[in-house]
């Protein structure tokens, strides 16, 4: 399958600063509170890493997103979660640049989608998996599309080396901290699930092999070293926005991109 590849028309100049965000799970003032985090740090873009909450009301939450953005000029883009109403979420046409504009200033990155913004080239691939799901609606509060399909990891692994990735899930092969003390919530079966889709994610990292790998879901900040090199970069969620060195991750598209991290544990 093609891989998506956008130059996202945005105005932000030849090596804009990006700001990668933790979930926002509709929660309007947190991201109303981030996105002037972001301005004030220099940002000039915002990524957003999934469960950002579309859907699930009437549009007021991303209308106030919008209005905001657009009252600040800073573009707000995200990847998908698997807390996001697909069913409306994929009624918005993808446009022939890639993108997929939810609202004015707001824009979605489907999955497998690359980009190149100053010397650094992205890749956005949203999705995971709800081990909740058995106290979920189908099509109310849980949609089957939240999860990585064969199609669309094949459109991911055929993309070639990237810079940075940005996911939702987690790749497998590492602990996560904080979840042993929520594992004993759910059916066994459905972690075995969820730790699927991290394996699905972990294809993708292995195949593009970024320099930087973000991510949110599990709503808490750590960072690690893979022995391939990558930087693994866990965000916190809109419960963090007042600390927002959890919630948010610079990343500088210049030439000093590279020296932006420093090494951590190698797991």
């Amino acid at each position: 399958m093609t891989t998506r590849h956008t130059t996202f028309d945005l105005d932000l100049g030849s090596e804009p600063a990006v700001a990668v965000c933790g979930d926002w799970h509709g929660n309007t003032g947190a991201a109303l509170q981030t996105i002037k985090h972001a301005v004030r740090t220099g940002a000039d873009v915002i990524v957003q890493a999934g469960d950002f909450g579309y859907g699930w009301d009437r549009g007021k939450y991303v209308r106030k997103v919008s209005a905001e953005a657009e009252r600040l000029r800073i573009p707000v883009l995200f990847v998908d979660g698997n807390h996001e109403n697909f069913d409306r979420l994929y009624e918005q046409p993808v446009r022939e640049d890639g993108q997929r504009e939810v609202a004015p200033w707001v824009f979605h990155i489907p999955r497998g989608t690359v980009w190149q913004w100053g010397q650094v080239v992205f890749m956005g691939a949203g999705g995971g998996y709800s081990v909740d799901k058995l106290y979920r609606v189908p099509g109310v509060s849980w949609w089957p599309q939240e999860t990585i399909n064969g199609e669309e990891l094949a459109r991911c692994v055929s993309a070639g080396k990237v810079d940075v990735l940005i996911t939702h899930d987690a790749g497998a092969g590492w602990s996560i901290p904080g979840t042993h003390r929520t594992a004993d919530l759910f059916p066994v079966e459905e972690i075995e699930r969820s730790e699927k889709h991290r394996a699905r994610v972990r294809e993708i990292m292995d195949a593009v092999k970024p320099r930087l790998a973000l991510h949110g879901h599990y709503h808490t900040r750590y960072e690690l070293e893979l022995v391939s090199g990558t930087v693994v970069v866990g965000l916190a969620d809109d419960s963090s926005v007042d600390t927002p060195d959890m919630h948010m991750f610079r990343i500088n598209t210049d030439a000093t991109f590279d020296t932006q991290f420093p090494a951590k544990n190698a797991a």
